[in-house]
């Protein structure tokens, strides 16, 4: 199978091309800075925006088969405007030009922030009630491209990613915020209490289950990629500090809790089972 990944040069997107590239598919991957390592057998860096000339683009590419789109810029602050404003925007076109340009499997990563302020176990059917900018331009490109549909012959899957962890991740991510200050020698890690239950994942467990919807081929609109089990936030802390063998001791109640965010939140994945057990 031959692949367009776009965002390869990201957290989930690096991780996605090593899962691939297990399958033996051949990938061509979008970035705007090549990588230092560019020879990999099977794949192929392309340099691009994706706010420019897409059309151009995929008309030097060869036949593919599955896109599977990841690129998304502003993710440290999701209150930026322009996720509504340029995200969306860019998203739209360049997907769009890919169904032109007879792309038939589409894979979109979408957010669990769909979902918004919702409290318990979330299912693909619940209605979105996106609470920031991001999940909102989100929701808006979901819509946008299930419109399509009604004139355009191509399969969509749009998956709903969860709460992910792993080496190299945003340094804003409580991983990365918890791994440095172990590097550092830090005594304490300041937090809040820890109870809130999130959906937490190993982002190798998330490209593994990007890659086999990918190889599904099939129209599966929303899907969750989540554990399926809520883990509280204190848990999961003292589950890395045990993994890594740091030293550091979480300084639980240092910060409140958040008023806006639920206290337990977390994906069902029966439709993601289901789906892999036909």
């Amino acid at each position: 199978m031959n692949f367009l990944l776009s965002g390869a040069n990201g957290f989930i997107g690096k991780n996605l091309l090593d899962e691939l590239l297990k399958q033996k598919g051949s990938v061509n991957c979008i970035v705007r800075n090549f990588p230092k390592k560019k020879e990999i057998k099977n794949v192929k860096y392309i340099l691009h925006n994706i706010s420019l000339d897409n059309a151009s683009l995929f008309r030097d590419l060869p036949q593919i088969d599955t896109l599977i789109h990841l690129a998304w810029s502003k993710l440290d602050d999701y209150s930026d405007k322009r996720h509504l404003d340029e995200e969306l925007k860019i998203s739209f076109q360049f997907i769009n030009e890919a169904i032109e340009h007879g792309i038939k499997n589409i894979l979109v990563a979408g957010t669990c922030f769909e979902y918004g302020n919702i409290e318990g176990e979330v299912k693909e059917d619940f209605s979105p009630k996106p609470i920031n900018n991001y999940s909102l331009a989100k929701d808006k490109l979901r819509k946008k491209i299930e419109f399509l549909k009604i004139k355009k012959d191509f399969n969509l899957t749009w998956m709903r990613i969860f709460y992910i962890y792993g080496e190299n991740q945003s340094r804003n991510s409580i991983f990365e915020q918890l791994k440095n200050a172990a590097k550092k020698k830090e005594k304490f890690f300041d937090m809040s209490e820890g109870n809130q239950e999130r959906d937490y994942s190993h982002v190798s467990e998330i490209v593994s289950k990007i890659a086999k919807l990918s190889y599904l081929n099939n129209d599966n609109g929303i899907v969750n990629l989540c554990s399926g089990v809520p883990t509280k936030i204190r848990n999961l802390v003292q589950q890395w500090i045990n993994e890594h063998g740091w030293t550091i001791k979480p300084n639980y109640g240092y910060y409140k809790y958040n008023k806006d965010e639920p206290m337990a939140f977390w994906g069902s994945n029966k439709k993601y089972n289901k789906l892999i057990q036909r």
